[in-house]
């Protein structure tokens, strides 16, 4: 179930909408998957306050997607928040059935908390990867995705932080703009 809803995320060449992230809740399989998924969302000050907002709505249309945190459900997501805080956890991994509110409650605080700065997405993929060998569970699918909305400051630690990722055995799926796309098919290869 967790490789069904894998291969359903697509790249995405736009921002990612969250009516376009919705419709993998359509899928049983992917509702009754074991996942831990670490959301990477790009908090720096190239990004307008409209364009966070956005990232902030389908990060949490991601997690309704993923029934992250709901009754029932074992699938987890985690925020990593990064611009010029090179990559921070805001929103942890919840394991009680509190879980989808508190995600909520920190994904919509993260409008109060952006970082602003350059946009260091290479720091945010190895602040997700960091988490993930913390705190994966054995039985779980776990991957990364990243909601680039700005230019990276340096293509090649992208690339570098994305290799390192994967060689950790963790997928690492992208949805964003502003990014090159031969930057997306190097580093998310």
């Amino acid at each position: 179930p967790a490789a069904a809803f894998l291969a359903d995320v697509r790249l995405f060449s736009g921002v990612l909408q969250p009516a376009q992230v919705r419709a993998l809740s359509d899928r049983s399989a992917c509702a009754a998957a074991a996942l831990d998924v670490v959301l990477v969302l790009d908090g720096s000050g190239g990004v307008s306050d409209a364009a966070f907002k956005a990232g902030v709505d389908a990060a949490y249309a991601l997690a309704v997607a993923l029934r992250a945190g709901q009754a029932g459900s074992d699938s987890r997501m985690a925020v990593v928040l990064y611009g010029a805080a090179n990559g921070v956890v805001e929103c942890g991994f919840e394991d009680d059935s509190s879980g989808a509110t508190e995600l909520a409650r920190c994904m919509y605080g993260l409008l109060e908390r952006r970082p602003g700065g350059a946009s260091s997405l290479a720091q945010g993929i190895k602040r997700a990867r960091d988490y993930l060998l913390a705190n994966a569970r054995s039985h779980a699918t776990a991957a990364a995705v990243t909601l680039s909305l700005s230019a990276p400051a340096s293509e090649a630690e992208v690339v570098t932080a994305a290799t390192s990722l994967r060689g950790h055995g963790f997928p690492l799926l992208a949805a964003g703009h502003g990014v090159r796309a031969a930057l997306l098919r190097r580093a998310y290869a």
